[in-house]
């Protein structure tokens, strides 16, 4: 059996205390992750020197994957305990989500004009543990507030 040889290691500007959860391809050259300290980041793939930091990307943020209708537009889509669902843009120079959707307070916020969409409405107060995409469809389930079985939600945009 060989075993893997380290070839790169970085810290992400992170503190020494942050866990990461979870990684996901942004685009050829870039990867995005998400970690205990509510930040988004993308870092190139070769040298995981540090592209991108949007820092407070959410209240919570608890899940992150790609766009898979394109997945080389460089964007991805995170949720999070503060009941949002957010695309964000890789090359956005001014670090805001492209599409928020808001579970906790039944909105939509468009804030791309490139994005037109119907109101959407949902009636939870749960924040997001998992998201999924599938060609223009995002599903995102909540999280169970319970120890135990219980009821849990599952949203399709």
């Amino acid at each position: 059996m060989t075993l893997a040889t380290e070839i790169a290691s970085s810290n992400l500007d992170s503190a020494q205390d942050t866990y990461f959860y979870s990684l996901t391809r942004s685009n050829v050259t870039s990867t995005a992750c998400i970690a205990s300290d509510n930040v988004l980041r993308f870092f190139d793939n070769s040298t995981l020197n540090l592209q991108n930091k949007i820092n407070h990307a959410h209240d919570g943020i608890t899940c992150l994957t790609s766009d898979d209708a394109n997945t080389h537009a460089g964007r991805v889509i995170t949720g999070g305990r503060d009941g949002l669902v957010k695309i964000w843009d890789e090359r956005s120079t001014d670090k805001g989500a492209v599409l928020t959707i808001n579970n906790r307070n039944r909105s939509l916020d468009v804030t791309s004009s490139d994005l037109r969409t119907n109101d959407v409405y949902i009636a939870t107060t749960q924040g997001f543990s998992a998201i999924a995409v599938f060609d223009n469809l995002i599903s995102a389930g909540t999280e169970n507030d319970n120890d135990g079985p219980g009821d849990v939600g599952v949203y399709i945009w």
